[in-house]
């Protein structure tokens, strides 16, 4: 609940409608590809960016995402 409430806050200025009307622009090789689905007011928002196309506001939001998603897979990996 804690990270919930943290991510959340972190993507409250996002315009996540807006991101995900741009055309999508593909990635360079060896690059991050971010898939990103969020439910909000009742919406659900799904938006996939190229590591160059991430605005900065987003940026904090897909860190702390990572970390998270980094965190569970190595204490999966530890049987926990």
């Amino acid at each position: 609940p804690d990270e919930v409430s943290e991510v959340e806050g972190m993507l409250a200025g996002v315009d996540l409608d807006e991101l995900a009307r741009r055309p999508r622009r593909p990635g360079g090789p060896d690059r991050f590809t971010y898939e990103l689905e969020v439910d909000r007011g009742g919406e659900r928002h799904a938006v996939t960016l190229s590591e160059e196309e991430v605005p900065e506001d987003l940026k904090p939001a897909l860190r702390r995402l990572t970390k998270l998603a980094i965190e569970k897979r190595r204490a999966k990996g530890r049987g926990a």
